[in-house]
């Protein structure tokens, strides 16, 4: 992994020596401010882009849903959260009341085929099943999983989220594009994915002083459902401002500084897990997981 992370393999070779997380002055924050504007003005997907994903939608939707009579095709994911980059994919799910999902995704294969969907894989053992295509004419990369309502609620909770205050779907979408240009945003190659990287930003702004993001999830009632057999807490608050107590006012670049901070220097990676539910991270104990898991 030499070449692929030079810092970090210096780093575990005592090669490098982190800094001591002393201030950073007022003008390197403001120029780290102009930078990151910059940079997601450059990444905001273009109207043109926007319509071509959305056409793709819609002909997928036309086609899925005619090919499986009663089932429903839904976006989810960055872009139905708004916080997608300019090279983001199409996440879709298909709610269907089918019992062989994988027969389901063996049908929806060959349905593709005929539609000239390129680079068609079937992932069938996965906890949630899925197919994975790229579109031949936009060539936008799409993934369509079976069933995956929980990712439904997932999404709407990010939403809630990135539209509480502008400045928290500025900084997941910066850590985003920051994880993507140096190969750190793959699940499948042992890093973090893109979500899990918005959930790790978001409990940074959750333990800034005072808070940028509040706990949307916290509150006494709460909502409950069942998915597979297992039940889910879907507590979401309809007020998510109400919950800050305190005006935040630190810029772009503070935030950034902040959140690389705590992840470098301060985080107990080690005893603790990413928590946004509890609104700040949690002992390994408390969470009751195990070292390894």
């Amino acid at each position: 992994q030499q070449q692929r992370w030079p810092f970090v393999h210096q780093y575990l070779c005592d090669q490098l020596e982190l800094p001591d997380g002393t201030e950073i002055d007022n003008e390197t924050i403001i120029q780290l401010s102009h930078d990151l504007e910059n940079v997601l003005i450059s990444q905001t997907p273009s109207k043109h882009f926007l319509k071509k994903r959305n056409g793709l939608y819609e002909h997928l939707k036309r086609t899925v849903e005619r090919r499986f009579k009663g089932s429903s095709l839904k976006r989810f994911g960055s872009t139905e959260s708004n916080l997608s980059l300019s090279t983001g994919d199409l996440d879709l799910c298909l709610l269907f009341d089918a019992s062989k999902p994988k027969k389901v995704l063996k049908s929806l294969s060959t349905t593709l085929r005929n539609q000239d969907m390129e680079d068609i894989q079937v992932i069938s053992k996965a906890k949630v099943p899925i197919i994975k295509f790229t579109d031949e004419r936009t060539k936008i990369p799409v993934d369509i999983s079976i069933n995956n309502t929980l990712a439904l609620h997932n999404t709407t909770l990010l939403k809630h989220y990135g539209d509480t205050d502008e400045r928290i779907r500025k900084c997941i979408l910066a850590i985003k594009y920051w994880a993507s240009q140096r190969d750190v945003c793959d699940a499948a190659k042992g890093t973090f994915s893109s979500y899990a990287w918005t959930l790790v930003m978001i409990q940074a702004l959750q333990t800034t002083s005072p808070p940028v993001a509040p706990n949307i999830q916290s509150g006494k009632d709460r909502t409950h459902l069942k998915v597979d057999g297992i039940e889910y807490d879907l507590t979401m608050a309809k007020d998510p401002h109400s919950l800050l107590t305190e005006t935040n006012t630190q810029s772009l670049g503070e935030l950034m500084v902040h959140f690389f901070r705590q992840m470098v220097l301060e985080r107990p990676w080690d005893g603790h897990v990413i928590s946004i539910r509890n609104g700040k991270p949690m002992t390994r104990k408390a969470k009751k997981w195990k070292y390894g898991e």
